[in-house]
């Protein structure tokens, strides 16, 4: 298929997309870094207008994500987009403090499959040649097939020691969704299994010099939060970080052993897991609820001397990550507590 090319409007950028690629994609993998999140039409975080030239919006975008009437006016998402022609998109550039690590495909060996609860997975794989770079937060694009619709996103949940570096093993979390075909195949891998992947996408990384954290997890979403709270626990000590996990089971609270002896040797740092569904009596005593829930029942109580206040959450910067009606309902109760919008930074699913 031919290739187009994909002029940025305003910023004197361009790069080639083949009609058989997102535009997010191939701006990925030529070093640009548009602004995305999800990269499958969920998030609407790579909300772009086209100015000239011909595409193709998948069938797939949510309607939330881009209204009808938004489409009509000449908006897209990225991530969901194809050309056509030779495009001028009018698209934003993601602002960090960190180099831009460029997308690159790579092939993956499973070397462990364990399975904490029947719904849930941990995956180990190590690279078959160099490894991958990263920092956490981010996630890969697990290829099962020809074709977008054939990826599937997966979050690293290990902490790469040296953010950005490269490594050889990865760990990342798979929750299972009968019918699902990444999910139902990820499950059945054994040691020596082939994963191809390309990586890394998505926004939700570590910024510095916040006063306070707040990370919030949602099942499975617990794998880019913990690696995260990996690199702020591996710097200088903070003034505070608070680390909410929001599960059914008690089995599904992965790493909590790993997060509670954390806790007990960072006093800034505050661990927070709560069940949805506790099971019988003397088995959970711990919280209980939906993950915003406790988030205001844990930082609405000013009288407890270690809770952020008010100003402390205006100016701490909070990372959320889960299935998209935990995370659109967490980010509404930051925001209802004080949280600053352009501080709250999500990856949903």
């Amino acid at each position: 298929m031919p290739d187009h090319r994909v002029e940025l409007a305003g910023k004197g950028v361009s790069f080639a997309c083949g009609e058989d690629q997102s535009v997010l994609d191939a701006a990925l993998h030529a070093g640009i870094a548009l602004r995305h999140g999800c990269s499958h039409g969920e998030c609407g975080s790579c909300r772009a207008i086209v100015v000239a030239g011909e595409y193709e919006l998948s069938e797939s975008v949510s309607p939330f994500a881009l209204l009808e009437h938004e489409r009509d006016e000449g908006w897209t998402l990225l991530c969901s987009t194809t050309p056509y022609s030779d495009l001028v998109v009018d698209a934003t550039l993601e602002t960090s403090e960190r180099p831009v690590i460029t997308v690159t495909e790579h092939r993956f060996e499973v070397v462990s499959n364990t399975a904490p609860s029947p719904k849930m997975r941990v995956l180990r794989a190590v690279a078959l040649e160099g490894g991958v770079r990263y920092y956490p937060g981010q996630y890969f694009q697990l290829n099962l097939g020809a074709g977008r619709e054939n990826r599937r996103a997966y979050s690293f949940a290990s902490w790469p020691r040296t953010p950005g570096a490269e490594v050889a093993e990865i760990e990342f979390v798979v929750r299972l969704v009968p019918g699902g075909q990444a999910s139902e195949r990820l499950v059945a891998c054994r040691p020596g299994d082939i994963l191809e992947l390309s990586a890394p996408y998505g926004n939700m990384t570590l910024r510095e010099g916040a006063k306070a954290r707040v990370l919030v997890a949602g099942g499975s979403g617990i794998g880019p939060i913990r690696a995260i709270a990996q690199e702020i626990l591996s710097g200088p000590p903070a003034q505070g970080v608070w680390l909410f996990h929001g599960a059914r089971l008690r089995e599904e609270l992965l790493w909590y052993e790993e997060l509670r002896a954390a806790e007990q040797e960072h006093p800034w740092f505050h661990y927070v897991p709560s069940l949805s569904e506790p099971g019988g009596a003397g088995r959970w005593s711990g919280r209980c609820g939906v993950i915003s829930k406790v988030l205001c029942e844990v930082l609405g109580r000013p009288e407890l001397p270690e809770v952020l206040g008010a100003a402390d959450l205006a100016e701490a910067d909070s990372y959320v990550c889960g299935p998209a009606p935990m995370v659109r309902s967490a980010r509404e109760t930051l925001l209802q507590m004080g949280c600053s919008e352009d501080r709250i930074y999500l990856d949903e699913f």
